[in-house]
């Protein structure tokens, strides 16, 4: 999340210094969710009624996202979230944006590992799919089933329970 924090920065200071965002200047406000999906209702819920935000720039990663999505519909307020994957299949939201460097499909995580592995001889028939009881897993398992289907694998699922 630093890395993530040091970027926004950057970004604020570049904007601030053309005259800001809508005629504003862009002020950060942010909150440690301790990547807890739970504590992201009660944040995302303060960051809109009580420090009245505009743009949310996160939540951070899929679990959190998901937590926090109910809150910025009922909201109505634009978010990019970061690192989720196909966190806005479920909600189709329209001012959901997902800033994730393989795009927000989760056929996108998989797919190139199972392009290299026809490329293998002797080709793989089989794959093996694992992986924990959350919501990235499941969603990063539901690409690579439908990746291996289409590329003709036959596919095993495992789910190891989140612990």
């Amino acid at each position: 999340m630093k890395q993530v924090l040091a970027g926004l920065e950057i970004w604020r200071d570049h904007v601030n210094v053309q005259g800001g965002l809508l005629g504003r200047p862009v002020v950060l406000v942010y909150y440690d969710d301790q990547s807890s999906p739970a504590n992201a209702p009660g944040i995302y819920a303060k960051l809109m009624d009580v420090d009245r935000v505009d743009l949310l720039i996160g939540p951070y990663s899929t679990n959190v996202i998901a937590a926090a999505m109910p809150a910025i519909i009922e909201n109505k307020r634009m978010t990019i979230g970061i690192f989720g994957l196909g966190v806005n299949k479920t909600y189709n939201y329209p001012r959901y944006f997902s800033m994730n460097s393989k795009g927000g499909s989760p056929r996108n995580y998989s797919r190139g590992l199972f392009q290299l592995a026809l490329q293998q001889q002797p080709k793989p028939m089989r794959v093996a799919l694992v992986g924990t009881d959350v919501e990235f897993f499941r969603n990063a398992l539901d690409g690579a089933r439908e990746n291996a289907k289409e590329l003709g694998f036959d596919s095993l699922r495992a789910n190891l329970s989140a612990r």
